[in-house]
């Protein structure tokens, strides 16, 4: 018993109390056999100490809590705490579209970065402006001045399509060297849609822009048939490919 209350034999007898608190606290994932502040007592009087002594350290509060769950928090505090938010009192992301133009909340969004602007010259763009999604790793073009039809050919999957006034505009991009990259082309309609999911208009609504891109998406079930998708409101609908829409292109290293 002295061994047990003096400490003076932490370590000796196999079925002590001792142990079998020290046992009880392991299984528990309690407390350390390390040394601390008090010394080094041995294996199992660390870990009864620091068990003992240890107090939560957490930043909550009671307002954040959902009424009626409890829990513990604050510096040195063991006092049970008793939650009196209110339940999904605060949307954690956005609940407006970006069709306003408030950009509003945008947490869910990626980080989009601006790249070194390119030479506007014959290239028919709005402006040099170029941006890295950093989502996705994608970059974009700032959007074209004028609208464009896309009688692209019939498409293959996992080839370029070739054709159309609106492929022949990134092609232009690629001849000028635009912003240093020859490998423009014309997005996915995934790409597209992904760009609005990122954010590309809610973090920046001028680059974004309202108006509705072409893609290089050919509709599965007819060859005169492309989609077009909406940076500002998110909607993807399909048109005649003899149709005239803007045209923003992408750049991505391979």
């Amino acid at each position: 018993m002295l061994a047990e209350t003096g400490g003076s034999s932490p370590e000796s007898g196999a079925t002590s109390r001792l142990k079998t608190l020290s046992n009880s606290l392991t299984s528990l994932g309690y407390g350390s056999t390390s040394s601390g502040g008090w010394g080094d007592w041995g294996l199992m009087w660390n870990r009864i100490y620091s068990a003992g002594t240890f107090s939560p350290d957490g930043d909550l509060t009671v307002g954040e809590v959902s009424p009626g769950k409890t829990f513990y928090a604050g510096i040195n505090n063991r006092t049970q705490k008793v939650g009196t938010g209110t339940i999904y009192s605060a949307q954690s992301l956005a609940t407006k579209d970006d069709y306003t133009g408030d950009a509003g909340y945008t947490s869910e969004e990626a980080i989009w970065t601006n790249l070194a602007d390119g030479t506007v010259g014959a290239t028919g763009l709005a402006s040099g402006e170029i941006k890295l999604d950093t989502r996705t790793g994608l970059v974009w073009s700032a959007s074209s001045t004028a609208t464009y039809a896309n009688q692209m050919d019939a498409v293959t999957n996992g080839v370029r399509p070739t054709g159309g006034n609106s492929i022949a505009f990134c092609n232009g991009l690629n001849s000028v060297t635009y912003g240093g990259k020859t490998n423009w082309y014309l997005p996915t309609q995934k790409e597209l849609f992904q760009a609005y999911i990122d954010g590309i208009y809610g973090q920046d609504n001028v680059f974004g822009t309202n108006e509705q891109y072409w893609s290089s998406s050919e509709v599965s079930d007819s060859s005169t048939l492309a989609w077009y998708v909406g940076l500002q409101s998110g909607y993807t609908v399909y048109g005649n490919k003899s149709n005239a829409f803007d045209v923003r292109c992408v750049s991505r290293d391979l």
